[in-house]
């Protein structure tokens, strides 16, 4: 298992998902639907069933094909098949990016693992309080960081 194909895949669900790191982490096989992949929310116990593009494919098998003893019941694994802590997987993420600016001096990784969720949201075109799971508008409005363009005086 190479830590940094985890991060990868994990991330690539996260942002296509728009889903929190632990709700990845606690990704079951029995979630795994013809048509998409069923998240509850941790956090709010929102229940949807995320749509399949060919990237979500993509993540889902790089994270299953990465586990050195294959999971029968985890998308994401450890070596031994089991759950990945999430302080294991925090330690994953710091080294990935220690190593990424190790190897491209100039790139900017100033961002956490949760503003991936942001990120997902704000590229969202369509409804973002469905995509997102969230209730409300303000919701919303604090993952949607897409700068307003208004209009001026003439």
């Amino acid at each position: 298992m190479r830590n940094a194909d985890v991060v990868a895949a994990v991330m690539e669900i996260s942002y296509c998902c728009a889903a929190r790191v632990s709700d990845v982490l606690a990704l079951m096989r029995d979630q795994e639907r013809p048509e998409g992949i069923y998240i509850k929310q941790g956090k709010t116990g929102k229940e949807q069933i995320k749509g399949w593009t060919d990237r979500l494919h993509r993540a889902v098998e790089l994270a299953k094909s990465v586990q050195e003893t294959k999971s029968m019941t985890r998308i994401v694994a450890n070596k031994k098949g089991q759950s990945i802590p999430y302080d294991t997987f925090r330690n994953y993420w710091n080294k990935a990016n220690k190593k990424a600016v190790l190897e491209n001096p100039d790139l900017k990784v100033d961002f956490t693992f949760h503003d991936i969720k942001a990120k997902a949201i704000t590229d969202w075109t369509g409804d973002k309080k469905q995509f997102s799971g969230h209730k409300t508008d303000s919701q919303v409005a604090v993952y949607d960081r897409k700068t307003e363009v208004v209009k001026t005086h003439e």
